[in-house]
């Protein structure tokens, strides 16, 4: 359920007045689309799991993780952690539960906005011709993920433009993306959504925050594409046809 690149933690909770610190087992992933987090609490035969339908800049599976294990166990996250609701509602301790909610839902909202538009904004990057580069059609594929990257030479979907463009199709096992906008950017190429897309074509919170990759070449052509991932370097290495 969760990304094969997280790792189990023992995370201390706080603790309710006039008793020992409550400490839990915690682990935190996601996908494409989605976000989870697990609180698994041994001595006090608790678990809490929380599952988003969406990811993005604040991780609101843990936030409500959070707000459930305070509620269940009466208690406040310990300072040394530095994280309490204080800090984004001054007026916590004033407002009914209803208020908070309603005020951390619009703060969280606000906050994934701004976010989605700098997107928006590096997603407006202008198509490449293909001419422009015209080695680095081909399919690329990353051994540490099993994805492949399929670099086209796209000319509308019927074929009918003189000059092609360059698109990049993401597939992993038996599925696959539509077809995105692989533009140059600098000495880069970043991953757009084209512009038949209306909102972004692709998760990019957490596996895919980073979308520009490096051309490494050789004598015969380009040889991988390599990208920064959250915990370690994607290469997607050239398919021989």
């Amino acid at each position: 359920m969760i990304s094969p690149d997280s790792s189990l933690k023992t995370h201390v909770l706080g603790k309710p007045s006039g008793e020992e610190e409550i400490s839990a087992f915690y682990l935190a992933g996601s996908a494409t689309g989605w976000a989870g987090t697990v609180y698994f609490l041994p001595s006090k035969r608790t678990f809490v799991i929380v599952l988003t339908n969406t990811s993005g800049p604040l991780d609101a599976s843990d936030l409500i993780s959070r707000l459930y294990l305070q509620e269940i166990f009466d208690l406040r996250p310990p300072k040394a952690i530095g994280w309490d609701v204080s800090n984004y509602l001054p007026s916590w301790s004033t407002m009914t539960s209803a208020e908070r909610y309603f005020e951390l839902a619009n703060q969280i909202f606000d906050e994934n906005a701004l976010k989605v538009k700098e997107l928006e904004l590096l997603d407006a990057q202008p198509d490449t011709p293909t001419s422009s580069c015209p080695d680095l059609p081909g399919k690329y594929f990353c051994s540490r993920n099993g994805q492949y990257l399929d670099i086209i030479d796209w000319k509308g979907e019927d074929n009918e433009k003189p000059e092609g463009v360059l698109r990049v199709v993401i597939q992993s096992g038996t599925k696959s993306c539509q077809k995105l906008k692989f533009a140059k950017k600098g000495e880069k190429f970043r991953i757009c959504s084209p512009g038949t897309f209306s909102t972004l074509a692709i998760d990019c919170f957490d596996a895919w925050k980073n979308l520009e990759f490096e051309v490494e070449r050789d004598g015969g052509g380009v040889k991988s594409l390599s990208r920064q991932g959250v915990h370690l370097n994607d290469i997607f290495i050239r398919v021989k046809p």
